[in-house]
């Protein structure tokens, strides 16, 4: 008698695991990110594999996508800052768009960069320079970085190339921008008050100076193209002076 109970309990078990907990259906097959283009191999040589099916961003630009960030979250934390062994220091989303807004708005209002030109970040990773990055897509420019790393002539090479007329830096990166004859304007990001140094044909600026001119004269972002370039980034190569690649608003 219990035999037969024990085998009729896994038979019951059986159906009831089949009917309730096996998966229903077909599975859909894994999303294709590249492939193999099969048509391109030959003898000693694989395949190219070719960009698949990557999912379509649901922003064209980051700028679009920080608005809409801004637009969810506005009160939640955004960007910090803090001294050492000291609490977190944010300003909300809602806070630093504002902020980005007023400072593209004095770059144009003060003519520091025109809505198509090209403008250097230079500077450590700081609050600032997320504003700045923002600021320079918001009124339609392009950013460019600059680093030590590149090597000492890097930086005089990169402002020549780029023809750019601003940089964004802080106190510590001034004293190796003097020397540069392209540069018009200087927008120092870590001092209230612009020190009394003398350029010759360059305006030193500060970040608070750019937002209070911007501030008046509220704007939209700029509309630019999604294949228009975003970001033009130098890496040092293997050989000579630095090579800049440029990255689409799209990516």
């Amino acid at each position: 008698m219990l035999p037969a109970l024990a085998v009729f309990g896994v038979v019951v078990l059986g159906v009831i695991y089949q009917q309730y907990c096996l998966p229903k259906g077909k599975v859909a097959p894994p999303r294709v990110y590249c492939a193999p283009d099969d048509a391109t191999a030959r003898p000693g040589h694989g395949p190219i594999y070719r960009t698949g099916s990557f999912p379509r961003p649901a922003y064209g630009t980051p700028l679009e996508a920080l608005a809409a960030s801004v637009r969810r979250y506005p009160t939640n934390p955004f960007l910090g800052r803090r001294s050492p062994n000291a609490s977190y220091v944010w300003a909300t989303y809602e806070q630093v768009y504002a902020r980005i807004g007023d400072l593209a708005s004095g770059l144009l209002q003060g003519q520091l960069l025109d809505a198509s030109g090209i403008a250097c970040i230079y500077m450590k990773n700081r609050p600032e320079w997320v504003l700045a990055q923002y600021a320079i897509s918001y009124c339609g420019g392009t950013v460019s970085c600059l680093y030590d790393s590149l090597g000492a002539t890097s930086t005089a090479f990169i402002l020549q190339q780029t023809a750019a007329s601003v940089v964004f830096c802080t106190t510590a990166e001034l004293p190796r921008l003097a020397t540069t004859l392209t540069l018009r304007h200087i927008v120092l990001c870590d001092v209230a008050v612009a020190p009394a140094t003398e350029i010759p044909g360059c305006r030193l600026w500060t970040l608070e100076e750019i937002e209070a001119l911007g501030r008046p004269h509220p704007m939209a972002p700029t509309p630019r193209a999604a294949d228009d370039v975003c970001f033009l980034m130098y890496t040092s190569g293997t050989t000579g002076d630095p090579k800049g690649i440029g990255s689409s608003r799209v990516g």
